[in-house]
């Protein structure tokens, strides 16, 4: 972008800050600014559905979206700072190891390759495995140098302590925001681990494609802070109603995915069902007015891994299942070898009718 663009787009963020009364601090222009360069659909989305029932952004607002849409990015520049020390770390490391005697080349050239590593595109996944390589580097030679080992322990220690940061922050980019659960990077990652355990057991292993019926009319009519409860609460019923072993993930939008181990493709629709029932059986209630806003349903896909199929087929293969359910009304369960099943007397699938028994509240 050249620099009468970039200039335009700065003063538009700032047009845009002070009609709603908000200082321009890093925080809020970056926010103002991303909305207005109009590069990120999904958050200019957001804030035209928030202005549709307010005049002017809020505090409380920026700071939501902030958290919505660019916690990835802050996750990435601490990925590359724990880059940085990981490289001082390797360096402290390899300087003892050149006044020690014994494996010394050895171990030094592996440790001055895996520092080499470090000057590449890192991706989360690739720093982890450095990480532990160099941990256990620095182990092993801690056990043969004793003469060099407070210092060494000293490094040890300290690579190990960015060793559980990195975990921490892996797990924290495979993790949905809203609702807490797998994302999908989460769920490709757990869904090829099973697959591959699957082909060597020949166990067998389902997948359910999950979908809220209506979410974005529901987000229409009473705002996307709403329409984030409901993606919360179905969540917890999907995951209170399988086991532990299996993995519920936020695949992206109003779209759910379940991952069963050990379940073939009966058993897997019966599952799908008693996860409709258990969405379906309670209304949406707005806790601070007790206004029932009405009860959310679900839509589901199910699918059977075949012998050598890819993650991505099983996938595409339920979501093709969760359309047909879509297109039959929604509020059902649909298989590759079913029509589909909806119970007697269930509606049609909606988020807006008012029928159920119990009150599922929301903020």
């Amino acid at each position: 972008m050249r620099n009468t663009d970039l200039n335009r787009v700065a003063e538009k963020a700032l047009r845009l800050l002070a009609s709603w009364n908000l200082p321009p601090d890093p925080e809020t222009f970056e926010v103002a600014y991303t909305h207005a360069s109009g590069k990120h659909p999904a958050l200019t989305g957001s804030i035209r559905l928030l202005l549709k029932r307010k005049a002017r952004i809020s505090p409380q607002d920026i700071a939501s979206l902030k958290a919505r849409y660019f916690r990835e990015r802050e996750r990435g520049r601490e990925v590359l700072e724990f880059g940085e020390k990981l490289s001082d770390e390797v360096d402290e490391v390899a300087s003892l190891i050149e006044l020690s005697v014994g494996r010394r080349l050895e171990l030094q050239g592996r440790l001055k390759q895996t520092k080499a590593q470090l000057g590449l595109a890192l991706t989360r996944t690739s720093l982890l495995e450095i990480v532990t390589k160099v941990l256990a580097t620095a182990q092993e030679f801690g056990q043969e140098n004793l003469y060099l080992g407070a210092t060494l322990k000293q490094s040890c220690d300290d690579i190990n302590r960015l060793h559980k940061h990195l975990t921490a922050l892996q797990a924290e980019t495979l993790t949905d925001p809203v609702t807490q659960l797998a994302n999908r990077r989460g769920l490709n990652q757990f869904l090829k681990k099973r697959l591959a355990q699957s082909r060597e057991t020949g166990e067998s292993l389902s997948l359910l494609m999950a979908g809220i019926d209506h979410l974005s009319v529901f987000n229409k009519t009473h705002g996307q802070l709403m329409g984030d409860h409901v993606l919360r609460l179905v969540a917890s019923k999907l995951k209170k109603s399988v086991k532990e072993s299996d993995l519920v993930a936020r695949y992206g939008g109003d779209m759910f995915a379940v991952v069963l181990g050990q379940v073939d493709l009966p058993k897997a629709s019966a599952i799908g069902e008693r996860l409709r029932r258990a969405v379906a059986a309670n209304y949406v209630e707005r806790r601070s007015t007790k206004e029932r806003l009405g009860y959310a349903t679900i839509s589901v896909g199910v699918a059977t891994a075949r012998p050598g199929q890819s993650e991505r087929a099983l996938i595409v293969t339920a979501q093709t299942c969760l359309q047909q359910a879509k297109m039959a009304g929604g509020n059902c369960v649909f298989s590759e070898l079913d029509s589909p099943q909806r119970a007697e007397g269930a509606p049609v699938g909606t988020i807006q009718t008012i029928e159920s028994t119990r009150r599922m509240a929301v903020a």
